[in-house]
């Protein structure tokens, strides 16, 4: 067990991090986003870890993480909303919050991003789903998974193609 140090944020040549399945605790620095600086960082994945709070957001306004395309925050204890600052991330195809403790509006601007894969399941998502279909917003979204514990019992799962590659 351990917790992700602040100085992580500060490091000049980390593009692509994985802390899957390592115990972690505690909660995500926020300077993990200084890693966005230079667009290096290029996927961050924390996956099956203990850590909580809310996920962080960016210490600077507009922060676009422009070569960002996967993000995993997946099988932790986060817990809050989903903030739309994720909807700057232009870059992004993979974008898992799965089994956490978020509750809210799933953000409409994700339905702007370019997703391939989006994994919401096993939260407290309240309210419509976005429009993830096809043309209107130009986006592919091979996968989405969903489980809305509020308008459901049992988990939702769509899949959502005009293109499969």
């Amino acid at each position: 067990m351990g917790s992700i140090p602040l100085e992580l944020g500060y490091s000049s040549s980390l593009q692509d991090i994985d802390f899957s399945y390592n115990l972690l605790n505690g909660s995500v620095p926020v300077s993990v986003w200084n890693l966005c600086d230079n667009n290096k960082l290029v996927s961050f994945r924390v996956h099956g870890n203990l850590l909580s709070g809310s996920i962080p957001k960016p210490g600077l306004p507009n922060a676009s993480c422009a070569n960002l395309t996967v993000l995993d925050f997946g099988r932790n204890l986060f817990t809050g909303v989903v903030s739309d600052f994720i909807t700057g991330f232009t870059g992004l195809k993979e974008f898992d919050v799965t089994e956490n403790k978020l509750f809210g509006l799933v953000p409409e601007g994700l339905s702007r991003l370019g997703l391939e894969k989006l994994n919401l399941s096993y939260n407290n998502f309240s309210g419509v789903l976005p429009d993830f279909g096809g043309s209107r917003f130009g986006v592919v979204v091979r996968t989405v998974v969903c489980a809305f514990k509020h308008l459901m019992k049992m988990m939702m799962m769509m899949v959502i193609c005009s293109v499969f590659c």
